[in-house]
């Protein structure tokens, strides 16, 4: 039996992870170690449906999540599960099958293995009832940057014109979204990805305009 220990998420947008070339983040979960018991929040690095093998076999528990959620909202997630987790490593079994350790979850006589009363499976329902309460604005929003400049970024690209890098222009552009996330102008935590790239074809764009 392990004694449950949460690892806190730290920056807002931790669990926002997009690989280059996808079209949609990469899953998010809730994960609980039942031989260390420390719970934690995370992202697939894996692209597909890849998992380690301690997540395979159960000896980590894996809640999925609906999408990428603020790192307050996971923490705070976590808080209101713990109970829940520690039924969960106080009642888990870890048995060997004749090839590995597997977890079992449920009583050896039990036939309906999501609607028994087994003290694992009840712990389980209540931590998925948990995060399916989770409300759709405390989710990470994105937006490609081609997308969210709408306006276009003439004002941007005169800084680059004047001398500016690309880089310290795209890095103002991005403190500038920072900024209005926190000051919380939006129903929503929006994360723009390719303002750097975006802001490079842009430049080029104006600059092939001149010269025509």
């Amino acid at each position: 039996m392990s004694t449950l220990s949460i690892e806190t998420v730290d920056s807002p947008t931790e669990l926002f992870n997009l690989y280059p070339n996808q079209h949609e983040p990469q899953d998010c979960f809730i994960q609980l170690n039942l031989s260390s018991g420390r719970m934690s929040a995370g992202s697939n690095p894996e692209i597909g449906n890849a998992v380690p093998m301690d997540v395979w076999h159960g000896l980590e528990r894996r809640y999925s999540l609906p999408g990428p959620i603020l790192a307050s909202v996971a923490n705070t997630l976590m808080e209101d599960i713990a109970s829940h987790a520690q039924s969960v490593l106080d009642h888990a079994e870890v048995a060997w099958d004749g090839s590995n350790n597997v977890v079992r979850t449920h009583e050896r006589n039990c036939e309906d293995e999501w609607w028994c009363h087994c003290p694992v499976a009840v712990a389980e329902r209540a931590i998925e009832a948990a995060i399916n309460g989770v409300s759709a604005e405390d989710y990470v929003s994105w937006a490609e940057a081609g997308d969210w400049y709408t306006e276009g970024a003439d004002e941007y690209v005169a800084r680059v014109q004047a001398g500016e890098s690309i880089d310290d222009v795209a890095a103002a552009m991005e403190r500038e979204i920072e900024d209005a996330n926190k000051r919380g102008h939006s129903d929503y935590w929006w994360v723009v990805e390719g303002i750097g790239e975006y802001l490079e074809r842009e430049v080029e764009y104006a600059k092939a305009e001149k010269e025509d």
